[in-house]
């Protein structure tokens, strides 16, 4: 029986290239082993399975959307790549390694992607700022009304008069205790009063995100190592991480807004020491684990794609415990 399906497979698998007329070099794209001559499509090196087509094909070595492969539809590319990553299993089984990797491009989308939380992050903050106005400009004809009859009345005792004489006027005091909405003074004024409480939590967590593929990245360097597909080169690795901890706008800013006060709420800051890092780090690794397994899966084809990636976020949720709690 199983001989009779090895035959069928054979039937069916395209055949290999006429080597006598081609005359281009053909390798690995994994591993750039030299392939000329053998017949099975697959590499004796590193064990990665192929089409033949893949290799020879040059209509097949650029991918319809990514980011890498499209420098002149940047955004168009970028977005299709970006939203094409949140379903990793389809992502990764049209991505190949015989698609070049561009290294300069690849870390160029990540850092672009990145950037998206801070600009996130400055509209929702835009955002308060906007709403707020309108309560403050009634607040500043109050305060003038207020400061003006005090200023009227004298300096009895217990008055305000003498600090809003010193502050320069009623007017010069209202701009200091209430900034008019469009001046710094009033973005800093909101800064305080509505961001400054959370802003080390959540600048920590967002670093925490910002440092989590080249923690991850470290990680797999070391399974590279030491098992068979230690020949698989650097830049698929590199591609694996970058595209799979790329979804900051949405998951770093998600966990820097609900951890915090979730801990507070639930009360764990009593086992955790109240490091909201201690469950965001958790959460990242759950995230990155889901993605990373579809890239080990059906772009570098490894074995025990699922139990790589839990090993890596395990290794770095370690680090991350290591910098907490030492």
């Amino acid at each position: 029986m199983s001989a009779s399906i090895e035959q069928s497979d054979a039937a069916v698998a395209p055949p290999a290239p006429d080597w006598a007329a081609l005359q281009d070099d053909v390798h690995c794209p994994l591993c750039d082993y030299d392939l000329r001559g053998l017949t099975e499509p697959r590499c004796p090196e590193c064990g990665y399975r192929f089409d033949w087509s893949d290799l020879t094909d040059p209509a097949k070595k650029l991918h319809p959307c990514l980011f890498e492969h499209h420098p002149r539809r940047n955004v168009w590319s970028f977005v299709r790549t970006m939203v094409g990553g949140l379903r990793p299993r389809r992502f990764w089984s049209s991505l190949k390694p015989s698609q070049p990797s561009r290294p300069g491009r690849l870390v160029l989308y990540w850092v672009l992607a990145a950037t998206l939380l801070p600009l996130v992050y400055g509209s929702l903050f835009a955002r308060k700022a906007v709403a707020l106005a309108p309560q403050v400009r009634t607040r500043r004809v109050q305060y003038l009304t207020w400061a003006q009859q005090m200023v009227t009345r004298g300096s009895p005792p217990g008055s305000w008069a003498p600090e809003i004489l010193q502050a320069g006027g009623p007017q010069a005091w209202v701009d200091k205790q209430q900034p008019p909405p469009g001046t710094w003074a009033y973005v800093k004024y909101v800064y305080i009063q509505e961001h400054e409480p959370a802003v080390r939590t959540q600048s920590r967590i967002v670093v925490l995100y910002f440092a989590w593929p080249w923690l991850t990245l470290a990680a797999l360097m070391i399974f590279r190592a030491s098992m068979r597909r230690a020949t698989v080169r650097t830049v698929h690795v590199l591609r694996c991480t970058l595209y799979c901890c790329d979804a900051a706008p949405w998951l770093a800013l998600g966990v820097a807004m609900l951890v915090p006060p979730m801990v507070a709420y639930l009360d764990w800051g009593r086992y955790i020491g109240w490091d909201d890092l201690a469950v965001a780090a958790p959460l990242f690794a759950a995230a990155t684990t889901w993605r990373l397994s579809a890239a080990y899966r059906h772009y570098l084809q490894f074995d025990h794609p699922f139990e790589t990636a839990v090993a890596s976020q395990v290794i770095v949720l370690l680090v991350v415990g290591l910098y907490l709690y030492l």
